[in-house]
């Protein structure tokens, strides 16, 4: 296993870390189809202001991706060639792992900036058009995330590149493993234990999310 127990160890901490954010910290209550909902955790009792909730507890989600990512990226590192040219260097592989890190513990960001800044007047105009509106809409814990779907696409290209980056490199470890025999010479039971090692990995993280 070496250093990837590691990294079994940093998505363990993660998940953690985010179980008990979303647990008692924060505790949200979502609103649908409204974009919004009310804190009841630990940090609403304390008066800790909703964005630095929001923030916060999206950020723990975010580092807890990225571990996942780390996950992929340590594996794929470990399974390719010297000389393939994906083989990175130390600084590129901590770059990658620093971006990721980076981008998605901060994803709430640029919905956090576009906060309606009157927001008794975007719940009033809530009870207004929704029909079947949550009956503690205006607690003044209550808060409405977006009064649109403008976020929407961002949100959806985070999703979609997260799952295309560890998916690409799950899919060349399986090229290696199973088809480039030419280009690697592994013996029979290394090669399966390698196999072994990413299937390991597939399962951790199915069992970390879930």
């Amino acid at each position: 296993m070496g250093k990837f127990k590691w990294c079994l160890l940093n998505l363990q901490l993660w998940t953690y870390i985010t179980d008990f954010t979303l647990a008692s910290l924060t505790s949200p209550k979502p609103f649908f189809p409204i974009i919004g909902g009310r804190p009841l955790g630990i940090l609403a009792s304390l008066g800790v202001p909703i964005p630095v909730q929001l923030y916060f507890g999206f950020g723990c989600f975010g580092s807890m991706v990225a571990s996942v990512t780390l996950l992929f990226l340590y594996r794929h590192q470990v399974t390719v060639n010297m000389d393939n040219f994906f083989k990175f260097s130390k600084p590129v592989q901590l770059a990658i792992v620093s971006i990721n890190y980076f981008i998605y513990s901060n994803l709430t960001v640029p919905a956090l900036l576009t906060l309606p800044e009157d927001q008794l007047t975007v719940k009033i105009e809530m009870l207004r058009t929704e029909r079947c509106p949550p009956k503690d809409l205006l607690h003044q814990n209550s808060f409405v995330g977006q009064s649109s779907t403008a976020l929407l696409p961002y949100f959806c290209f985070l999703i979609v590149f997260v799952g295309t980056e560890c998916g690409l490199m799950a899919v060349h470890c399986s090229w290696v493993l199973f088809f480039s025999t030419l280009t690697r010479k592994l013996s029979r039971r290394t090669r399966r234990m390698q196999v072994k090692f990413l299937f390991a990995l597939l399962a951790q993280v199915n069992n970390a999310e879930v």
